[in-house]
Parts: structure tokens; sequence; C-alpha cells
């Protein structure tokens, strides 16, 4: 394979935030229904992040990427703003933060459809000032290339 797009989808791994899916339950008959705990963090403001990511068994290596994010929250959602990329939406529940997403991009260089999906878990902190994570990457690009690489993240508020 192109050592190119082995550092690309990298890259992609490493950079890549984008549209996140949100899944909603509510319960039927009986006047019940299903809400999620609510927040007991205050995760607003600006917040300096450092994401870990393990490429080694991809053909790659372990990535550090610096970005900056502003978090916005609204009661059990989450919106978080990105300095190099798209908004992301998630849930929170107590002091845990739940983001997923998954999307297609087409490699510049190659014309190839690369597919990457992401998994993340934050905890925060009590004192609402840092957390920690953990999260999966994965990425496919059109049956030739198919990889999972772990991640580990932290933050701390600005």
């Amino acid at each position: 394979m192109n050592a190119n797009i082995i550092r690309r989808a990298s890259s992609l791994l490493v950079l890549g935030l984008g549209l996140v899916s949100m899944v909603a339950c509510s319960g039927g008959g009986g006047g019940s229904s299903f809400a999620p705990p609510a927040a007991t963090v205050d995760v607003n403001g600006t917040w300096a992040v450092t994401l870990f990511v393990d490429t080694q068994d991809c053909g790659g290596q372990v990535e550090e990427q610096d970005d900056q994010v502003d978090m916005i929250q609204d009661g059990t959602n989450v919106q978080i703003i990105p300095q190099n990329g798209d908004p992301i939406d998630g849930t929170i529940a107590g002091n845990v933060i739940t983001l997923s997403t998954e999307r297609v991009e087409t490699d510049p260089d190659t014309g190839l459809s690369v597919r990457v999906k992401e998994q993340y878990r934050l905890e925060v902190n009590s004192d609402s000032n840092t957390f920690t994570g953990t999260g999966s990457q994965s990425l496919e690009i059109e049956g030739l290339f198919d990889c999972t690489a772990p991640v580990n993240l932290s933050g701390q508020r600005l």
C-alpha cells in the first residue's frame, strides 16, 4: 500500500472530528419515560485537548495531536467546536460525555473513499476543569485497508 495513503489515513484518524450521531430513548405507554441522568459538571468554556492515537497496528505510529476546543453545554447536550474541525454534538450524563461519529471522505491524492468512524468517552473531574478519556478511531479505505486505533485523550480548561 502506498505510504502516503497510510500517512494520510493516520492523519485522518488524528484530526478527524465530524458530525456526531446521537441516540435518544423514550418509553411508551404507561406514562413512563427514560431520561438521562442530569449533568453533575459544567463544561462550558474553552479547553486545550491532547489526543494520543496509536496507529501502530495500522502501519503508523503513536501520534500526538493538540487542539483547542470550545464546549457548549445545554442540560445534557454538549457541542464541541474544535479550532481545526467541524462541530461535534454529544451528550453528558453525570460527569461522562459520550461522542460518536461516522463520515466518508475522498482522499485528494488517490480519489479513494475513506470511511472514518470515531467513538469517545470522556470523564470530567468533579472540579469541571480537566477530563480524561478513551476511544477508538476506525479507518476503511475502499476494502483495501481496514484498521482500528485506540485513542487516549485529556483536556484542561483554559
